[in-house]
This record gives structure tokens, sequence and C-alpha cells, in this order.
């Protein structure tokens, strides 16, 4: 445990008791004073720190109505997909009942005959 002890430079024997003497600070060592703020310093300060606050509050302004006009974004493509698909639903039933067994069945019902002479040809754009 040698080691671990005291180095005996640093040893003063006084009366037979043994003593630490605190190392001596060297010469080289320069003490600085603190730099003392002047009102131009205190004022660079604070605006820095309000334009930071500022930023920092508009960020999580903007983040929360971004992410609520998102919200209302999925909800409108999800009506949209919805009305679409009701369309296409809508588009086979009607090709559906205007097909031509369709309309030759409905006149059969309706005891209709058809008139050659009064058929026309429509072409869909």
């Amino acid at each position: 445990m040698a080691q671990n002890a005291v180095s005996t430079t640093y040893r003063k024997k006084i009366n037979s008791k043994t003593t630490v003497l605190p190392k001596k600070k060297s010469k080289t060592a320069v003490r600085y004073k603190r730099a003392a703020w002047s009102l131009q310093d205190f004022t660079f300060a604070f605006i820095v720190a309000i334009v930071v606050g500022a930023v920092m509050f508009f960020s999580l302004l903007i983040s929360n109505r971004t992410s609520s006009i998102d919200d209302q974004l999925q909800s409108k493509n999800k009506q949209i997909q919805s009305i679409t698909n009701d369309n296409e639903k809508t588009r086979e039933k009607i090709n559906q009942l205007t097909s031509i067994t369709a309309l030759q069945s409905f006149a059969a019902k309706n005891n209709m005959q058809m008139n050659s002479g009064n058929i026309q040809n429509i072409k869909n754009k």
C-alpha cells in the first residue's frame, strides 16, 4: 500500500507527527478576471433568446397545424374513395340495365315491340 501513500518529499516532520503540506502554486499560472458584460452584450443575448424562443414557438405551431391539415386530408381522401367506389358501382348498374338483353326483357314484360324505323344510334363521347 506504499504506492497510495503521500510522497515523502511533501512531508514535514514536526514533533514526530507527519503532516502533508499543500502544493505550492506555480508562478506561471495566471488568473483572469471575468469579463464584465456591457448593456449591448445583455441586449444582444436577450434578443437572441427571444428570436430562438419565437422560432421554437412558431415551429410547434406550424407542426400542429400541418398535422391537423394532414388529418383533414386523409378524411377527405377516404370520402373521395368512397364516392368513387359508389360511382363505379352505379356505372356497372347502368351498363347492366342498358344492355340489349336487359332492354329486350323489359320490352317483353311491358308488351313492347321493336320497330327498326324508330331506332337511332347515339355515340357516347
